[in-house]
């Protein structure tokens, strides 16, 4: 992924991810001008990058939680710092990728990372120091960075006295060319874990009668080889956590009963176009050619099985749509697929073994599953199952079952 670019959920839907990260709160929070917290807040004047004219210099940086003028000057200035290395690697290479970026971020010393830990953490060593000296209730302070996708650093400082951990961050988000807008605010973690695989997963504090999300964030501090990220990254997409059920749900090509194919057809119309249908596509029913041509390009599904559903209108000839924008809307937080193992099996197909880090949930393995795919040549493949490895502790998202409640 380069540098800039978003995914079509990110571009459309970016407003219905505040509480999925600490990232997409802060920049919300910053663009909006609002405290999403409800927590103190003042203003300070700053630069973006140290290289604006002096009507910019007037821009304004949104502070939330208890940080003295005195340390938003320095944090400001040691942000700006990282920020100007970014800049001058970005402008060597306006076509970078992420990966690169984190990689050429880490060779000038940074211990770095991506927002959504989907590259190997750089110069990782001094955070793990930090990590084992705070499980054993030692004092002791960290700073790391992240690069956003949408063009900017997030610097954060942690801060663990023995018993409680503090957590600082300040954001330089990049809106256009040489011209950044800027965020800090500091909380107390409300819980933190480090966990097998290597995480470091904390949640923000939240006041009495707050009745909302809990912010989480997670940094991994352990690689992913590349050839398990290779594999994740051609077949296991976020979205099969959605709703429809293509993840978290048992099925296979002899039993589609627990799918949702309205659903998928949102997704896999996605996949195919870069962007889900507007909001008022199909007010009278998504025909049925384009209906099924969409599910089929990712499952081997029967047209007589998808008729079969009670969506199917047949004196219209198409798929009734209404019910799933509500469903895809009503998603707060969702896994993260991380690929472990896979196997080619003596029939072609694929088996990959799956296990979904929910950083909402403070765990690195909420479940595990088993994703089988048939490939159909370069870049084309269809899914034929998806089995659950049975567990007493699986923790799977019951999004489908949540919609028909409400």
């Amino acid at each position: 992924m380069k540098i800039g670019q978003e995914t079509g959920r990110t571009k459309k839907y970016g407003r219905r991810w505040f509480l999925l990260s600490v990232t997409t709160v802060l920049l919300a929070v910053c663009a909006q001008g609002c405290d999403c917290t409800g927590e103190s807040k003042t203003q300070l004047s700053g630069k973006g990058s140290g290289e604006k004219s002096q009507a910019e210099e007037k821009e304004k940086t949104e502070v939330s939680g208890e940080i003295q003028k005195a340390e938003q000057e320095t944090l400001l200035k040691e942000v700006e710092a990282a920020v100007q290395d970014y800049q001058k690697i970005y402008k060597e290479k306006p076509e970078i990728s992420l990966e690169e970026m984190v990689e050429k971020m880490g060779k000038r010393g940074y211990i770095i990372i991506d927002e959504n830990n989907q590259t190997n953490l750089q110069n990782p060593e001094k955070l793990r120091k930090f990590c084992e000296e705070m499980e054993n209730g030692r004092d002791g302070t960290i700073r790391f960075y992240r690069v956003l996708e949408r063009n900017g650093i997030r610097q954060t400082d942690l801060a663990f006295d023995g018993k409680e951990l503090m957590v600082t961050n300040v954001v330089l988000s990049r809106e256009e060319e040489d011209r950044f807008i800027s965020y800090m605010e500091r909380y107390a973690a409300k819980e933190w874990k480090v966990t097998e695989k290597g995480y470091l997963i904390y949640k923000k504090y939240r006041p009495a009668g707050y009745d909302g999300e809990d912010a989480v964030d997670a940094i991994r501090m352990e690689p992913i080889p590349e050839h398990l990220r290779e594999v994740c990254r051609n077949y296991i997409s976020q979205t099969g956590y959605y709703n429809g059920g293509l993840f978290f749900e048992e099925w296979n090509e002899k039993n589609y009963d627990r799918l949702d194919f309205r659903s998928l057809f949102e997704e896999f119309y996605r996949v195919q176009n870069g962007n889900y249908p507007p909001d008022d596509a199909y007010p009278d029913g998504i025909p049925a050619q384009e209906f099924e041509s969409v599910i089929q390009s990712r499952l081997s599904v029967p047209v007589e099985i998808l008729r079969g559903r009670q969506e199917y209108q047949p004196e219209k000839n198409c798929y009734l749509r209404e019910e799933m924008l509500y469903r895809r809307y009503n998603i707060t937080n969702i896994p993260v697929p991380e690929v472990t193992a896979y196997k080619e099996n003596p029939d072609g197909t694929l088996t990959m073994t799956v296990e979904a880090v929910w950083k909402e949930r403070m765990t690195d393995c909420a479940f595990v599953h088993e994703v089988t795919v048939r490939r159909q040549g370069e870049n084309s493949f269809q899914y034929i199952g998806n089995r659950i490895i049975q567990s007493e502790e699986n923790m799977l998202p019951t999004y489908m079952e949540e919609a028909e409640r409400k």
